[in-house]
């Protein structure tokens, strides 16, 4: 494992407890002296800590090693086994975390951050193995809550963009209608480490965005903002206001709008949509940015016009609009959610759940698959000619509308959070999961659940996690059901949620 050495005041490291092995605590550098530098730890006084044993915490491959020790460590027949095996492999810890990982690997846990009930609800919690809510750190509490932007944050762009790492940009303070247009509404961003439970603080983008999507591209290292109402007025930004890049291994660069000729390869309906979009669903599929965006009036999705939208960097031609199969009438490549719907990718595919107005499209489900053909540029053909192709198909229904719900894939499972039954004005406080064997036609992902265990995922080897227990014990299948086992600590919706590892002891339900 390399170290790296460029480290300076301010920076953030990991504690090494010997030449081979690296510890849970995390540091702050607060001086130096050449050969050593004076750490501080939460919680603990400071001190002089040699330069070969601080691995920054920032780098992916550091916190990779980390994240597998602790779930070495937090394994049964592991945890009864390590002292031996470390005696056996002369203290050679790296070995041991190559064994590890064929045994157990890191759990995601959802991660919910503020909504909204009569009143922004401003908690953060995340849900471990048995369903139980936990509370984290929000960002005024956080030690470095002086250099945030800590205000409460709602109808945020929020994704994730490194490994423990989540990033909310935009947003607003509080209900639309209250928040003020210089103050309320954000152009700021900040981050969530769930690995250390802290917060930091990111470059404010271009423009204030409320109601916007952040989508994060792993290959590319780089962070798409789209969309957003209350956007300032940018003198010639025109339709480029609608997407904001940041590149992670950049970041002196800052956030910067696409370029022009990035809009040249969508109509003029569409650029209408670019302009007036906000509350609409956007994920990264097969590393390519898609998104759903509407033009209609308000939420009347009835009189409107929806566009499926990707952004393939590296075909390097900006956004394009997606050809679909021509529809028979009231099938998902028609309006399958209206607007408003929350969205996510899954197993390879786009999914979409509840949209606007509530009494047609709040219980429906569906999912775009985007052809992989058309995702690949060839040197015979310009990657221009071809065009994205994909089409939508019809998941179950849901057991009750769930507008500003939280949809969230975990572990091969995909869960919806939350949401309000606007037909009803009921607001939720549990989670309901799609049992449905999900083998998208033609798709390379052909992922299916066995028939004894509806949608359960081979990872969970052991079989005793929430997700893992109402797999064996649920036998329908083809349908949204509810978590037993789950309740958040309140009803909620304008909520996000997004599935995060932990640095804990990983509770378990014992059989």
């Amino acid at each position: 494992m390399k170290y790296q050495q460029e480290l300076r005041e301010g920076d953030r490291v990991f504690i090494s407890d010997s030449d081979r092995s690296i510890d849970s605590r995390v540091g702050l550098i607060i001086a130096s002296d050449g050969d050593h530098f004076l750490v501080e730890v939460r919680g603990l006084d400071t001190g002089l800590e040699p330069r070969r044993r601080l691995p920054r915490s920032s780098l992916l491959r550091n916190r990779e090693l980390i994240l597998q020790r602790h779930v070495a460590k937090d394994h049964r027949g592991l945890r009864c086994s390590w002292k031996f095996l470390k005696d056996i492999l002369d203290e050679e810890e790296g070995v041991l975390l190559v064994i590890a990982s064929y045994v157990e690997t890191a759990l995601l846990f959802p991660h919910q951050f503020s909504g909204y009930m009569n009143g922004v609800i401003n908690e953060f919690w995340w849900y471990d193995s048995s369903g139980s809510p936990q509370p984290f750190l929000g960002p005024a509490s956080s030690p470095s809550s002086g250099d945030l932007d800590s205000r409460p944050r709602i109808d945020c762009g929020a994704c994730v963009i490194d490994l423990g790492l989540a990033l909310l940009a935009g947003g607003c303070s509080d209900h639309p209608n209250a928040a003020y247009q210089d103050s309320g509404f954000y152009r700021s961003a900040l981050t969530y480490d769930s690995l250390f439970d802290e917060w930091g603080s990111f470059p404010d983008m271009k423009c204030k965005r409320h109601g916007c999507a952040a989508v994060c591209l792993e290959r590319e290292r780089q962070v798409f903002v789209m969309g957003g109402q209350y956007v300032d007025d940018l003198p010639g930004a025109g339709p480029q206001a609608f997407c904001e890049v940041f590149d992670l291994d950049r970041p002196d660069l800052g956030w910067n709008f696409l370029p022009e000729h990035a809009y040249a390869n969508i109509g003029t309906r569409e650029r209408q949509a670019l302009s007036r979009s906000a509350f609409f669903p956007a994920a990264a599929v097969e590393n390519v940015v898609v998104c759903r965006l509407s033009l209609s009036e308000g939420w009347d999705a009835d009189r409107g016009e929806h566009f499926t939208l990707v952004l393939d960097p590296k075909r390097g031609e900006g956004w394009a609009a997606v050809e679909l199969p021509t529809p028979p009438q009231d099938t998902p490549e028609g309006t399958p959610q209206g607007t408003g719907a929350a969205g996510c990718e899954h197993r390879g595919a786009f999914v979409l759940a509840s949209g606007r107005p509530a009494a047609r499209f709040g219980r429906t489900a569906s999912a775009f698959i985007l052809d992989k053909k058309s995702t690949k540029s060839t040197r015979e053909a310009p990657s221009r000619s071809r065009g994205h192709s994909g089409r939508w198909e019809a998941l179950p229904p849901m057991t009750a509308s769930r507008g500003g719900g939280a949809l969230v894939s975990l572990h091969g499972r995909l869960f919806v959070f939350g949401g309000c039954d606007e037909t009803t004005v009921t607001f939720f406080d549990h989670a309901d999961e799609l049992r449905a064997p999900l083998v998208w036609t033609g798709s390379a992902k052909k992922e299916s659940p066995s028939a004894e265990t509806p949608g359960h995922d081979d990872a969970d080897e052991e079989g005793d996690d929430w997700w893992d227990e109402q797999a064996i014990t649920n036998s329908q299948i083809n349908c949204w059901e509810r978590l037993g086992c789950f309740r958040m600590p309140r009803p909620l919706h304008a909520h996000k949620v997004l599935a995060l590892p932990r640095l804990t002891r990983i509770m378990r339900v014992e059989p």
